[in-house]
This record gives C-alpha cells, sequence and structure tokens, in this order.
C-alpha cells in the first residue's frame, strides 16, 4: 500500500532571503584610474595584482554579480565580496597593497650573490698568497 506525502506535513523553513551585493558606482576620474590599472598602464605595482583588482570593480560597477564575477575571472566568490566591500569603503585607496603585519622576513643573500662574494673572497686570498702573505 502506498503512502502518500502531503504537503502540510512538511513544515521546511521558508528559504532565506539573499544578501545583496553592495553597489558599486564609479566616479569619470575612478573609472579612467581603474581602466589604467587594467590595461597595466600604472605603478609595477598594479600589473598583475591590481589588474585583477581593477576587473573586479569595473564588472562589479556594471551590475555583475560575485557568482558571475568569480566564475568568469576564475577566481573564489570570497576573494570578490573582498575587494567590493574594500572598494566601497575605501574607493580606490582600498585596492592598493597593504604591508603584510608581523615581523619581516630577514633578507637571505640569494644563491648568486652569495656565489659572487666567495669568489671575491678566493681571489683576494689567492693575491695574497702570490705576494707570499701568510693567511
Amino acid at each position: 500500500m502506498k503512502r502518500s506525502v502531503h504537503i502540510d506535513m512538511i513544515h521546511a523553513p521558508p528559504p532565506m532571503p539573499r544578501k545583496r551585493s553592495v553597489e558599486i558606482q564609479l566616479s569619470h576620474q575612478e573609472r579612467a584610474l581603474l581602466s589604467r590599472w587594467h590595461k597595466g598602464i600604472s605603478a609595477s605595482e598594479y600589473s598583475l595584482r591590481g589588474s585583477l583588482r581593477a576587473d573586479i570593480i569595473m564588472r562589479a560597477a556594471v551590475g555583475q554579480t560575485n557568482y558571475r564575477i568569480a566564475k568568469e575571472l576564475g577566481i573564489s566568490r570570497t576573494t570578490v565580496k573582498k575587494w567590493r566591500h574594500r572598494f566601497a569603503r575605501e574607493r580606490t585607496a582600498g585596492l592598493r597593497t597593504r604591508p603584510i603585519p608581523g615581523r619581516p622576513k630577514k633578507s637571505v643573500p640569494s644563491r648568486e650573490a652569495a656565489l659572487e662574494q666567495r669568489t671575491k673572497i678566493a681571489a683576494h686570498l689567492a693575491k695574497r698568497e702570490d705576494r707570499g702573505v701568510a693567511a
């Protein structure tokens, strides 16, 4: 014997309303600056990261959803939301790279620099030996 399920027996909560993305509106100056960053015409700091951030904001300004921006750019929605919110709070200054908090990394000489230094020391010691100076 088949049992039928009545819809009134299922007490599912109503669907959660979706949060709307932060609306982005650009001034003419902001649009021009973001366009330069996107094309890579600005400082080297903005070459890759700045280009991506500018692209996110320009797409958001024309009304694209976070999901669509993330999918088209191959990044996470979290990344899109981060830059969208930061731009809404701080405008173009918020898109700049910030210093990483914490203790700075110790500078380690590169292999080439270390090799060059050892070569100079060896050459110096060889000259001393040629002159007969004890090491």
